[in-house]
C-alpha cells in the first residue's frame, strides 16, 4: 500500500507544528509507533562541544534532574490511567563525573508523585473521566511540579554563576588545557558546596558587589519565566493528550505513544533552557569578575572561544577568536576605534530581537544552545615581550606552584583534624596564598 503525505499552507511560523502533526497523523493511520527527534544544534545536525568538562557536567546534572521529574510524571500517568509504557524518558549518562551521577542536595525535590489507585479510563469507548478522579489527578500533578520546580531558576543561575567565577579563578593559575579537563566535583571542592546553591554564601565567598547581585536576580527572574512556562506546558500536555484520546477514541497504546513523544519534546525544551541560561550566567559572571579585578584605567580585552567542530553556527564561526573591548556603559553602536578591537561588549549586551544574519556580538550567549565562552586577552606591551613559549612556561610554573601550595595547606589542615578544608574554612585560603608566594 502506498501512502502520500501532503502538507499544505506551510510557512516559517507554522512549519514545525505542520510537519509534526502530519507525521503523527501518518503514523496513526498506519498504526505504527513513532518517535520524533529534532536536532538541537545550529550546525550540521550535531551539537557543538563544551569548552569545559565542568560546564558539561553542570548542564548534564540539571538535565538528569529534570528527566527524573518527567519520568515520574510519565510513569505515574501510565499507572493511574492503565496506559502501557513505551520506554524510558531518562537517559543513561555515562560521561558524568562520579559526584554528578546522583541528584545534588540542592536539587532535591519530591522523589515520587503522590498518587494511589487507578482512574477509570477507556478512550476507545469515548466515555468521559470521572470529574472527581480527574480533578484529584490534575491537583496531584500540579503539586508535584510546583514542589520540584520551586526556586529552580535561582539554583540554576547561581550554580552557573559560581562555576563561571571558579573558572575565572582557575585560569589565573592554570593553562587553558588544564582547566578544560576540570570536572564539576573538582570545581565544587575549590569553593565548597554552598556557593552553588546559597545566595548568601555565593556573595560572601566571591565578594559580589550589590550591582552584580542585582543583575543575577534579574537573570533568575528571566529563567523563572521559562521554567514556569515549561511546568504549565507539562501539565497542559498531559491533560490534553488524555482528553484528546477520548475524543478520538484512540487505543491506550496510541495514547501512551503520544504521551511518550510529547513529554520527550518537553525534555528537549528543558535542555534548551538549561544550556542557554547556564551559558549566559556563566559568561556574565566570568566577565564581571575580570572587569572588577582589573586596575583602574586598564583596557580590558576578551577573546571569543568556540569549539573547533562543524556544529558551530555561522555567527559563532564568524566571531571565533575575535578580540573585543569591554566598556562600562551600553552604546548605540558596538563599533569602536581601537588598535586591537573593532567591537565593544558590555554587561547586558545581547542579541535579543536581533536577526540571525545581524553580526552584533552579545556579551553572553549568542543564541539558544550556544556554548561559546570568553577568555581574557592581553595586547603586546613593553612588559609582555617574552615569546609565547616563555609565557607558557611561566604559566605552567605558577600552576605547579599553586598546586603544591594547595596540597601543603591540605596536609597542614588535616593534621589539625580538618579532613576536607574548603575555601570557606577560616585561614585556609590565606595559608594557600602564603605557601604559593613562598613557592614562587
Amino acid at each position: 500500500m502506498d501512502y502520500r503525505l501532503i502538507v499544505s499552507g506551510v510557512d516559517d511560523a507554522n512549519r514545525r507544528d505542520k510537519y509534526l502533526h502530519a507525521v503523527g497523523a501518518l503514523a496513526k493511520s498506519m498504526r505504527v509507533p513513532y518517535t520524533l527527534r529534532e536536532p538541537r544544534s545550529h550546525g550540521q545536525g550535531k551539537q557543538e562541544e563544551f569548552p569545559f568538562l565542568a560546564y558539561r557536567d553542570l548542564v548534564e546534572e540539571w538535565n538528569d534532574w529534570y528527566e527524573k521529574i518527567l519520568e515520574q510524571v510519565y510513569k505515574t500517568t501510565c499507572t493511574a490511567f492503565d496506559i502501557p509504557e513505551v520506554g524510558r524518558l531518562q537517559k543513561a549518562r555515562k560521561n558524568l563525573s562520579s559526584e554528578t551521577r546522583s541528584p545534588r542536595p540542592e536539587h532535591a525535590g519530591q522523589e515520587f508523585m503522590a498518587w494511589k489507585g487507578r482512574v477509570l479510563y477507556s478512550p476507545e469507548t469515548g466515555k468521559p473521566i470521572s470529574r472527581f478522579q480527574w480533578d484529584a489527578f490534575v491537583t496531584a500533578l500540579e503539586q508535584f511540579l510546583n514542589r520540584n520546580l520551586k526556586e529552580a531558576e535561582k539554583r540554576l543561575v547561581l550554580s552557573a554563576a559560581a562555576l563561571g567565577k571558579i573558572l575565572d579563578r582557575m585560569l589565573k593559575f592554570n593553562t587553558w588545557e588544564a582547566v578544560k579537563r576540570l570536572r564539576l566535583d573538582e570545581a565544587r571542592s575549590q569553593a565548597g558546596e554552598k556557593v552553588f546553591s546559597d545566595e548568601g554564601s555565593f556573595r560572601r565567598h566571591f565578594k559580589v558587589p550589590v550591582s552584580e547581585a542585582d543583575r543575577i536576580k534579574v537573570a533568575e527572574t528571566s529563567a523563572g519565566i521559562y521554567i514556569q512556562g515549561i511546568a504549565e506546558k507539562t501539565r497542559d500536555t498531559v491533560r490534553t493528550i488524555l482528553v484528546e484520546g477520548i475524543k478520538e477514541r484512540s487505543t491506550k497504546g496510541e495514547v501512551g505513544q503520544v504521551l511518550f513523544d510529547k513529554l520527550g519534546g518537553l525534555n528537549r525544551d528543558w535542555q534548551r533552557i538549561v544550556e542557554t541560561e547556564t551559558n549566559e550566567s556563566m559568561n556574565r559572571a566570568f566577565l564581571a569578575s575580570q572587569a572588577a579585578q582589573a586596575p583602574a584605567g586598564e583596557k580590558i580585552y576578551f577573546q571569543r572561544y568556540e569549539a573547533a567542530d562543524e556544529a558551530v553556527c555561522k555567527h559563532c564561526n564568524a566571531i571565533k577568536g575575535r578580540v573585543v573591548l569591554w566598556v562600562n556603559e551600553p552604546r548605540e553602536s558596538e563599533k569602536i576605534e581601537d588598535p586591537y578591537a573593532s567591537v565593544a561588549i558590555w554587561d547586558g549586551k545581547s542579541r535579543f530581537r536581533r536577526k540571525a544574519k545581524d553580526p552584533w556580538i552579545a556579551a553572553g550567549t549568542q543564541h539558544p544552545w550556544c556554548r561559546g565562552v570568553w577568555s581574557r586577552w592581553y595586547p603586546p606591551s613593553a612588559t609582555k615581550t617574552a615569546s609565547f613559549d616563555a609565557m607558557q612556561a611561566k604559566l605552567r610554573a605558577r600552576s605547579e606552584a599553586w598546586g603544591t601550595a594547595v596540597e601543603k595547606a591540605r596536609v597542614e589542615f588535616r593534621a589539625k583534624g580538618i579532613m576536607n578544608p574548603t575555601d570557606e574554612t577560616p585561614g585556609y585560603l590565606d595559608r594557600i596564598n602564603v605557601l604559593f608566594k613562598e613557592a614562587l
